[in-house]
């Protein structure tokens, strides 16, 4: 159930007109409804950079705090340790334990969930697991040393709980010790690489001897500065790589002290190995190496792409899972060849007209999902792609855009039927797609360089509009017309001028796009109910929400609310619903008094759709949502009288009508409803009048009244004569109160005159009456 902050006053505090510049009054209230999510998930609140798995659990951790898995796919949030900044995560001796690259501590844990905090002396670079013991390090630069060199400590223990110092020291004059970057252990010794080419062995972690191969690199290969990633032992051998400025080069050794190039790793990299399920694992940039026998030749090995630019620098196995980990989140693969990334920042969705849903991600590289129910996900994305900004469904096909994948190359669609199989083409634009919408039976694109874009078939392109000095957001067809987003930019100054809207009703002649004002405002999103545009964004100074209402993409109000900045909204069953940074969604019946939704999510939304029962949310680090707002209140009541100049004490025909935010009647808006009158007077009997049956009491009165499909006509008796605003309140619509009726009752005309006889006249004429002559 979501959970919501009652009356939360998120209302209006400032309306602004860009052609009036009027200041309005705020609306102070805030409708409720009976909203709840119906499901929701996210992998974490953050990245994720390394991952473990042990005791029937997988348990990655990162800037995003610790997330638990038993399957490596369906991860959940734990928040039992607080908020530590950990950075790497190993298991062994049954135990979890990982590091706090933020202070000097390391935490240990038997389930993922329950942690336990040890201070160290140091602050902890790195850690490892090896030769049933764990490692952690700390280099620290030696100012005014040339060559660089460190002061290094390296700490190790068998419990995670009680560390000693190793005493690692270098044997060479010349360096001293170098930062230290990785540590291995076979035949018999433990070998730490470190930078400049260097490493150092020990068969007992007390006597150090210190191995060198600077020279040999720096000679050979016309580099200088090596750089070791790596030392990896794997059946007998092993394995290091080295990078310079000018090569990058694989290093192996059988006893860690003799080492040799291995040519045929030339243009191969890897940035971590080991031994998972019965095979010897090296993974790098995008790619898994596997083998058998883990040979020298690396044609020998065999290779998987992840169809990511995921830097892998830890992988685990279990339950029938692989788990990678890297620099931006999760891959998990239950083959080594198909790879899924579980850890997507989710940009955008969209539905067809078969229940088949499509999310697509954006970063460095892109993902495409499919799901046919909000829990399953699957990760169908055919090859390497780059960020994903967009997806719509038209015409029986998904088509999504991508950003360019570097400077010289272009943009990308991807397309697919059943979004299942998906076809990649080349645009030809030099630009990132950032929107697309389908409408008259064509697809527009938009990019961040000020194009417009149409087709018919969703692979073949023309350009219809092009301004560099803009930058176009999303696009959007509603009320019979493509509507795109965008900013203008100074040419000189390169700042933000305006908002800017572009419009057209058939994707081929385009407005001159409309400059609305708003310097330093970012638009995202825009939605439609019928009456009126709702088109949110941010502040790009501050980072805080910006909405806009307009009824005519001319003339706009801004409304402010106290929240992050908005990237998107949909409209659906008489809601607007907004989402936004730090998992906020906000809804709203008229896009002016918005009420905030409160889940147990925080990540950043990012995109939404409303599929004709339910709000489809997805957003950043995998978050899915499926939001429910219930039945959506009405939005008004007004009131008619039959006559507003009453004869008093007489009964005057009373209309009440409930209107939904299309300013339709709300026909479900039936059944016996409490009403509040007030405004009326008191006649010198001491009475009121009546509505309907029942006698009105001073004001206010709450008398029953009946309404059938939204209309509800009674009586009213005003026995007081004289003007009267009368106002009548409905408790179950989202503006409650009609305008007041300005009603006058009037006396009614005489009918008959009693004459009293026996008159006396009073003492103080001396009990004589007035005779006028």
């Amino acid at each position: 159930m979501i959970k919501r902050s009652g009356n939360l006053l998120l209302a209006i505090s400032l309306v602004f007109s860009i052609v009036s510049s009027l200041f309005m009054p705020a609306v102070i209230y805030a409708a409720p409804s009976n909203s709840n999510i119906i499901d929701q998930s996210s992998t974490s609140a953050g990245n994720l950079s390394s991952v473990a798995f042990g005791n029937n659990v997988f348990v990655a951790v990162g800037q995003g705090g610790i997330s638990t898995s038993s399957n490596g796919v369906d991860w959940s949030i734990s928040n039992k340790a607080g908020n530590p900044k950990l950075t790497s995560i190993v298991f062994a001796n049954g135990l979890f334990l990982a590091i706090d690259g933020s202070e000097k501590a390391v935490y240990n844990s038997l389930d993922g969930e329950n942690w336990t905090k040890k201070t160290l002396a140091i602050t902890p670079e790195r850690l490892k697991a090896v030769n049933g013991k764990f490692f952690v390090w700390q280099s620290v630069y030696i100012p005014g040393t040339n060559p660089p060199s460190y002061n290094v400590t390296l700490l190790q223990s068998s419990d995670g709980i009680n560390w000693t110092d190793t005493g690692i020291t270098s044997t060479n004059a010349i360096f001293g010790m170098q930062s230290l970057t990785d540590i291995a252990y076979g035949d018999n010794k433990y070998v730490v690489s470190a930078n400049n080419a260097v490493y150092y062995t020990s068969t007992n972690l007390i006597n150090w001897t210190t191995v060198t191969l600077t020279d040999l690199v720096i000679n050979h290969y016309n580099s200088s500065w090596p750089y070791v990633t790596n030392v990896i032992y794997l059946n007998n051998r092993f394995f290091s790589y080295i990078v310079t400025p000018y090569a990058k080069k694989v290093f192996t050794s059988t006893d860690g002290v003799n080492w040799t190039v291995d040519a045929s790793w030339d243009n191969k990299q890897f940035y971590g190995g080991g031994s998972l399920n019965g095979s010897y694992l090296l993974f790098g940039q995008g790619v898994i190496y596997k083998s058998p026998a883990a040979p020298l030749d690396s044609s020998q090995w065999t290779s998987s792409d992840t169809h990511t630019t995921m830097m892998v620098n830890n992988m685990v196995y279990g339950n029938g899972k692989y788990v990678a980990s890297g620099g931006s989140g999760l891959l998990v693969s239950s083959d080594l060849s198909a790879w899924s990334n579980v850890s997507g920042n989710l940009k955008s969705i969209a539905k067809d007209g078969n229940g088949n849903y499509v999310a697509v991600s954006s970063g460095e590289y892109g993902s495409i999902y499919k799901s046919t129910s909000s829990a399953v996900w699957n990760d169908v994305t055919p090859s390497k792609l780059p960020g994903m900004n967009a997806v719509t469904y038209g015409a029986g096909k998904f088509i999504a855009v991508t950003d360019k994948e570097n400077y010289n190359l272009n943009a990308k669609v991807v397309t697919s039927t059943n979004g299942d199989t998906w076809t990649t083409t080349d645009t030809g634009v030099q630009d990132n797609l950032t929107g697309i919408a389908f409408g008259t039976n064509q697809y527009i694109a938009v990019s961040d360089y000020g194009g417009i874009y149409s087709s018919v078939n969703g692979t073949s392109w023309t350009e219809r509009f092009k301004n560099g000095d803009f930058a176009f957001n999303t696009v959007a067809y509603l009320n019979n017309q493509f509507v795109a987003l965008g900013m203008k930019y100074n040419s000189t100054t390169y700042e933000q001028e305006s908002v800017v809207i572009a419009k057209s009703s058939d994707g081929i002649q385009w407005n001159v796009p409309l400059e609305i004002g708003f310097p330093n405002t970012s638009l995202k999103g825009i939605a439609y109910d019928g009456r009126a545009y709702i088109l949110v964004g941010e502040d790009t100074i501050s980072q805080q929400a910006v909405i806009l209402t307009t009824e005519d993409l001319v003339t706009f109000t801004k409304v402010t609310i106290s929240a992050s900045a908005l990237n998107n909204i949909s409209f659906g069953n008489g809601s607007f619903l907004a989402v936004g940074l730090k998992g906020e969604l906000f809804s709203s019946a008229d896009g002016s008094t918005w009420t905030q939704e409160t889940s147990d999510l925080t990540s950043n939304l990012n995109g939404i759709i409303y599929d004709g029962t339910n709000f489809k949310v997805v957003g950043d680090y995998f978050t899915k949502m499926t939001l429910n707002l219930g039945p959506t209140l009405a939005y008004n009541i007004t009131a008619s009288a039959a006559t507003l100049t009453p004869v008093v004490g007489v009964d005057n025909g009373i209309t009440l009508t409930v209107k939904n935010s299309l300013g339709d009647t709300d026909t479900l808006f039936t059944g016996t409803k409490e009403v509040t009158v007030t405004g009326y007077g008191v006649a010198p009997d001491g009475t009121y009048g009546s509505l309907g049956s029942t006698a009105l009491a001073a004001s206010p009165s709450k008398i029953n009244v009946d309404f059938v499909a939204g209309v509800a006509q009674v009586n009213l008796k005003l026995n007081k004569a004289g003007a009267q605003a009368v106002v009548f309140s409905q408790a179950g619509v989202a503006t409650p109160a009609a305008t007041a009726l300005n009603i006058a009752p009037v006396a009614g005309s005489t009918a008959t005159m009693k004459l009293t006889t026996g008159v006396s006249a009073p003492q103080a004429n001396g009990g004589a009456l007035r005779s006028d002559q």
